[in-house]
């Protein structure tokens, strides 16, 4: 599950969902699968959500959601399943209409499934079986029990932080009397498929198979970001209050060694520091000791070139020496001048 989180730089604190993906080699396997009334349907909700303390994605804990895909349900016309999906709209996957369904689970004093369609209102709830202890649930799907010193409210977030309510169902509903086409077109699909490139697609330069998961920001003007990295990295983390203005408007927040496959870090911020922005701070394309993140995002200078204006001056010293515009090139260099303010004193200035 962790190849679910290697999202694109660009997408922020956003985890895109609810997408309708082709039918893969494992919905082939899931046409026994045939849902003859809504009691099916409602035990195989049951079932895969107790099997949810297998999936690798209840990592890492925070208050924000993972989706998990169950595949694909046939059903019958004629049965009260079929009659279920005259509630909400259907898509299509190669010409064939199928109806995505996604489940909820809603943590509160009475657990119940939520049911929803296309439209996003709910048809259908379902009791969650009393059998089921919420608190047992997440000890076991995360292999602790809670901190000795945790109590009250304290205690009752740390299990929220883990509940299995963090996680929803999808799963798409197919007429058993289309399932065939389905699969026909899904197989004509692969047999047409391009070989893979070689070599394979190069990541955008503004990618590194780094994303935010997860941003929690409390009541006393801190902010914590979750982070994925597969690899034990240096992170710049840089923030906006705006997305309208010009792509190098972002401002350096702060930085981290990330550790590999998820960090977290927390830091004081402004009201105002609405947008975060997260990337490797250890790639200098042009060596002139400023990281082509900030270069991208907070200078605007060009990464491959260590004097984006050609004036002689490296971009690194007008940033952080001369204070002077790295793309409006100078006539003549700034000269330092030295002077002598007491004797045996030396402070240097600028003109």
């Amino acid at each position: 599950m962790k190849s679910r989180l290697r999202v694109y730089i660009r997408a922020l604190l956003i985890l895109a969902c609810g997408l309708i993906e082709a039918p893969s080699a494992r919905a082939l396997d899931l046409q026994d699968q045939n849902l003859t009334s809504l009691s099916d349907l409602d035990s195989f909700v049951a079932t895969a959500c107790a099997s949810l303390s297998n999936e690798a994605c209840i990592y890492p804990e925070g208050p924000y959601s993972f989706a998990i895909n169950c595949g694909y349900l046939s059903f019958a016309d004629g049965s009260d399943v079929a009659a279920l999906t005259n509630s909400f709209n259907s898509a299509t996957i190669f010409g064939v209409p199928v109806y995505p369904v996604t489940v909820f689970e809603i943590q509160d004093t009475s657990r119940v499934w939520l049911y929803m369609g296309t439209n996003g209102v709910a048809f259908r709830t379902n009791a969650v079986p009393t059998s089921f202890n919420p608190e047992a649930w997440v000890r076991t799907a995360f292999r602790h029990d809670p901190p000795d010193y945790l109590t009250g409210t304290y205690l009752d977030q740390w299990y929220a932080d883990r509940d299995r309510s963090r996680m929803y169902l999808m799963m798409t509903l197919v007429n058993s009397n289309d399932w065939e086409t389905l699969v026909a077109a899904e197989r004509a699909a692969a047999s047409t498929n391009l070989p893979a490139e070689t070599p394979p697609p190069k990541l955008p330069a503004d990618t590194n198979q780094l994303a935010i998961v997860g941003i929690h920001v409390s009541q006393t003007n801190s902010a914590g970001l979750w982070l994925y990295t597969p690899s034990n990295r240096p992170v710049a983390v840089l923030t906006r209050s705006t997305l309208t203005a010009p792509v190098n408007a972002w401002s350096l927040l702060g930085s981290l060694d990330a550790v590999s496959p998820f960090a977290y870090w927390e830091t004081a911020v402004q009201a105002s520091a609405c947008f975060y922005l997260a990337g490797y701070s250890d790639a200098d394309s042009d060596n002139d000791n400023i990281p082509d993140f900030l270069e991208m995002y907070v200078f605007g200078t060009n990464p491959d070139s260590a004097d984006s204006d050609g004036d002689g001056i490296s971009d690194y010293n007008e940033v952080y020496v001369f204070g002077t515009d790295p793309w409006n090139p100078d006539a003549a260099p700034p000269v330092l001048l030295v002077v002598t303010p007491a004797a045996g004193e030396w402070k240097a200035v600028l003109p």
